[in-house]
């Protein structure tokens, strides 16, 4: 019975790590997608780097944002599986995720010729892969994820984001002069 308890806190560690980091990676994502161009523009705009190539950037960068949740996931739970010596499982995991870049990478570039859009959605999907995939084997190491449970809480928080975002584009338009 104690190490059914161990296992059940470790489990809602684990839980609290996934929902903080999907609070944390919905807010950064959305705020690079809608504030992007201008970051883009403060930090790269000079000489020869132009406003299409802030354009350019921006697009590029608000493909690659939501993949900042597996970002901040990956590290915490790779380590999670080296404290458990469950190693293989993380190299299973990265193996997985590197696979599914390159085809993607392929795919993107060569046959559809997206160009570094496809190279940041092509980022975006296999760091997502790795994601699920490390998820799903947290089972081999008794640690049960809530996955109905963070779902949920992605969608209200993306709902809720977008929903803020559309009306600080509404205020945007009526006072151009405050932004």
């Amino acid at each position: 019975t104690e190490a059914k308890q161990n296992s059940e806190i470790r489990s809602e560690t684990v839980n609290k790590l996934v929902s903080a980091s999907i609070t944390l990676g919905v807010m950064i994502s959305l705020l690079l997608i809608e504030y992007g161009q201008d970051i883009v523009a403060i930090l790269l705009e000079r000489g020869k780097f132009g406003p299409e190539d802030t354009n350019h950037v921006a697009s590029c960068l608000g493909i690659f944002a939501p993949s900042i949740i597996p970002l901040l996931l990956m590290n915490p739970l790779g380590q999670i599986f080296q404290v458990e010596h469950r190693v293989k499982l993380v190299i299973r995991r990265l193996v997985f995720g590197t696979m599914i870049n390159v085809v993607c990478c392929y795919l993107f570039l060569f046959e559809l010729k997206l160009g570094a859009s496809g190279v940041a959605l092509a980022t975006t999907i296999s760091q997502w892969a790795m994601l699920c995939s490390a998820l799903i084997l947290m089972r081999r190491i008794q640690l049960r994820i809530h996955y109905k449970r963070h779902l949920g809480w992605l969608i209200t928080l993306i709902i809720f984001g977008l929903l803020d975002l559309g009306i600080s584009e509404a205020l945007r338009a009526v006072h151009p002069s405050h932004w």
